[in-house]
């Protein structure tokens, strides 16, 4: 970052090769929010959705998933509640 410090920027999963290019699904990205005090303030957001559900399941983590599956539903319709009432 312009501050100096490291951060992750973004996250993504690998969906394979084509023609010899990883093919990536970003998945979170880092939004700044700010600069305070010369600091880079701010975090990741999420940009899209895990699509490879089957290997989540055979590491054991398919609880997990479906828990951050249903955070994200809850999430998008709290968004769009917000939206549709234009509460920034």
């Amino acid at each position: 970052m312009r501050d100096q410090l490291y951060c992750i920027s973004t996250i993504s999963e690998v969906l394979g090769i084509e023609n010899g290019e990883v093919l990536l699904n970003p998945l979170f990205r880092f939004q700044e929010q700010e600069e305070r005090e010369g600091k880079i303030i701010g975090g990741l957001i999420q940009v899209g959705m895990l699509s490879q559900i089957d290997k989540i399941q055979m590491a054991g983590l398919g609880d997990w998933f479906a828990e951050y599956i249903e955070r994200t539903k809850e999430h998008n319709s709290l968004k769009n509640t917000f939206s549709d009432n234009n509460v920034n």
